[in-house]
């Protein structure tokens, strides 16, 4: 196949401007190719024949089309506008380093080169070109040989973005820089064709991204300040609370510059290092080869967990000279790549008229029914612009499921936003669909009254905020109660409850999952917690937190210095985090000091009273169990001061007792036997 056209048609062949310059500069590289081994056509290699053909043998029909084939007069010897042309511009290669990369890149445009490079070279293992078959044909005199020989080194152009890369040849042969040969990356010969192939290698752990068509308003002027900030440095970091939309924010910015963003989690690279390493060179080599930005999650994972590796990449960013920008989290140090100097800018924090008017924008032209709540939706759930089309069109399957002809509700809205809501905490927590409201709730009034308060304060946070508290008090933003009293008085209950007043999960920490007896793993754990925590709209819950939370002691040794450090780590997120956030716990003495001035509320579950413990009474029956007319709530109240979580475990038995016994109703008997077993557990005797 004639890969190269007569010249005549080449000028009106409807081949882009780019495919000619690329065929320009490899028959340029051809005809160099040819003339340089012309005095070597006689001489035999290694296998007895002679190595390339005799002078009046004809050349393959396939090299002579290329050979004559000439370039059309319009085209210079680099075409302005070409691929090859940025790429040598991007990279900053030199006119012989592109000339080895075009060299390279032969067998890959026309598979026949990798007989003709194997029967030049005097071997079938070597199908590419070697370091000195390159440097005999482009450099022919042994003293530029000398000097040109440091493009090939691996602090070159060419090996240090991975353009090209090294490969020893497997004949039984000692390996030496010379005999390497020349070897490209597939992605290197699709992009200068023409075509936009995203590597393989990289979609586990890459994406590009696509600029948000919506942005908040509160986020316009930090798009200008981050557009400003690519052009003048080359390294930010960007602060911000997880799933908050820092990277489309940065997608948005530099669409403005007409750059792509590459997105690329860290967290997704493989185990092990020598795996993990060509795929550094890789992402930067892609972004460089695009003229794009560069967005990195996951930097201080990685210096923390694999430090070869990030200095690693902090000397790669170095020779990189597009934009990066490192995301963090808004209460962890900021982790510095390589030597350039960075700039570190803060995302600002969510405003609920902003998110609300973001949701209004999204919404416009669908029918709304009259119930609908943006400030309410805004206000329970994260707003993040690019997650909002697929969280409206689940919506709209809700409402088609419910009802095709009505108007979309907001039990509609409610419903897609917190199934998208909800985060995978894997182990750490358990997660709780609330079923029981404030009218299960049996407690004493002034209690009931503390946890209205509660609920009121986080119903009317965001207006506090925005009355400029926001700016005032700069941190400890959230809402906190400390629920604290006897056992089954009724704290997780009361936590169930507030989650269901708000329409969320109950997000139960599990303690055991949680704390670690090596240094360092309880905080990973916990800024897990709290990182997915800001992400999901449920009320994170710590139940018997005196485990957790509990008293500083004096430092005597490393363990105990390292309980400190935890303590005060929590305090540190609980001060950050924005949601609301309960600890309970039967000892408020066990607590740390510093925590009791943190809290917005500290709410005791005392014994229910007697008037409260009668309405548990009453309440612990179904509606379908049938008690004898014996049965005196009032009595029972007065028999024993017993806890909620009591009464269940003694209604429980005495339906036991009285299944067992073949009696239609559940009598008084049976409710004292199980009272006398249930005060048994703790050494107490029934009142009369």
């Amino acid at each position: 196949m004639n890969l190269f056209p007569s010249a005549s048609t080449a000028v009106n062949n409807p081949f882009d401007h780019n495919y000619l310059c690329l065929q320009l500069q490899l028959q340029r590289i051809e005809q160099q190719l040819q003339t340089r081994l012309h005095p070597w056509r006689q001489e035999p290699d290694a296998m007895g024949t002679s190595l390339l053909f005799d002078e009046e043998e004809a050349l393959p029909t396939w090299l002579q089309a290329r050979l004559d084939w000439l370039p059309p007069s319009l085209l210079n010897e680099e075409a302005h506008g070409s691929r090859l042309a940025a790429l040598v511009q991007r990279f900053g290669l030199n006119s012989l380093e592109r000339d080895v990369f075009l060299l390279a890149l032969l067998p890959y445009v026309e598979n026949n080169y990798l007989e003709w490079f194997a029967h030049v070279q005097g071997s079938r293992h070597l199908g590419h070109p070697t370091v000195q078959f390159a440097l005999d044909v482009l450099c022919p005199l042994p003293l530029e040989q000398a000097r040109q020989s440091v493009c090939l080194l691996p602090d070159a152009p060419l090996i240090s973005h991975g353009l090209i890369q090294l490969a020893n040849v497997r004949d039984g042969s000692a390996a030496t820089h010379g005999n390497a040969m020349l070897k490209l990356a597939p992605s290197l010969h699709h992009y200068l064709m023409g075509h936009d192939y995203f590597p393989a290698l990289l979609s586990n752990s890459c994406r590009w991204l696509a600029p948000p068509t919506h942005l908040a308003a509160a986020l316009e002027s930090c798009r200008t300040q981050l557009q400003t900030s690519l052009c003048q440095a080359s390294r930010l970091a960007l602060k911000g609370l997880p799933g908050s939309g820092r990277s489309e924010l940065v997608a948005a910015a530099a669409a403005s510059l007409t750059m792509r963003a590459l997105e690329w989690d860290l967290t997704r690279l493989p185990e092990d290092d020598g795996d993990a390493s060509p795929l550094l060179t890789a992402v930067l080599r892609e972004v460089q080869l695009h003229a794009g930005c560069l967005v990195i999650k996951g930097l201080p994972e990685l210096a923390q967990k694999r430090p070869g590796l990030h200095a690693q990449l902090g000397r790669l960013a170095d020779g990189c000279a597009q934009p990066i920008v490192v995301l963090h989290d808004m209460v962890s140090p900021v982790c510095w790549l390589g030597e350039a100097p960075q700039k570190v800018l803060t995302l600002p924090t969510r405003d609920l008229h902003q998110d609300r008017a973001l949701l209004a924008m999204h919404l416009a032209g669908t029918p709304l029914a009259e119930e609908v709540d943006l400030v309410a939706l805004a206000q329970r759930f994260p707003i993040v612009a690019p997650r909002l089309p697929a969280i409206l069109q689940e919506a709209e399957l809700y409402r088609q499921q419910r009802d095709p002809a009505s108007p979309l509700s907001q039990m509609d809205l409610h419903q897609a936003f917190r199934w998208r809501s909800q985060q995978n905490f894997g182990e750490l927590v358990q997660r709780i669909e609330p079923k029981r409201g404030f009218d299960d709730l049996i407690v004493p009034m002034a209690l009931q009254q503390q946890l209205s308060e509660l609920g009121a304060a986080i119903r009317q946070r965001e207006h506090t905020l925005a009355l400029g508290f926001g700016d005032k008090l700069h941190y400890g933003l959230g809402i906190s109660a400390l629920f604290h009293g006897a056992s089954g008085a009724g704290k997780t209950m009361a936590a169930e409850v507030m989650a269901a007043t708000l329409g969320v999960d109950l997000i139960k920490v599990d303690l055991s999952t949680v704390v670690n007896k090596y240094i360092g793993e309880t905080e990973k754990n916990l800024s897990r917690i709290f990182d997915l925590a800001a992400l999901d709209s449920g009320v994170l819950f710590f139940d018997e937190a005196d485990a957790l939370f509990g008293k500083r002691s004096e430092s005597k040794d490393a363990k105990d210095r390292h309980a400190n450090i935890e303590v005060a780590y929590l305090l540190q997120r609980m001060e950050a985090h924005t949601g609301l956030i309960i600890l309970s716990t039967n000892h408020r003495s066990h607590l740390d000091n510093a925590f009791s001035r943190r809290f917005t509320f500290i709410i005791k579950f005392d014994y229910p009273d007697h008037a409260t413990r009668a309405l548990l009474w009453q309440a612990a029956w179904p509606a379908q169990v049938r008690l004898a007319d014996d049965v005196d709530f009032d009595r029972l109240a007065a028999m024993a001061d017993l806890t909620g979580a009591n009464i269940r475990n003694i209604v429980l038995a005495a339906t036991w007792l009285a299944a067992d016994a073949g009696t239609p109703c559940i009598g008084m008997p049976h409710i004292q036997h199980a009272l006398k077993r249930e005060l048994a557990k703790t050494g107490q005797l029934p009142r009369q």
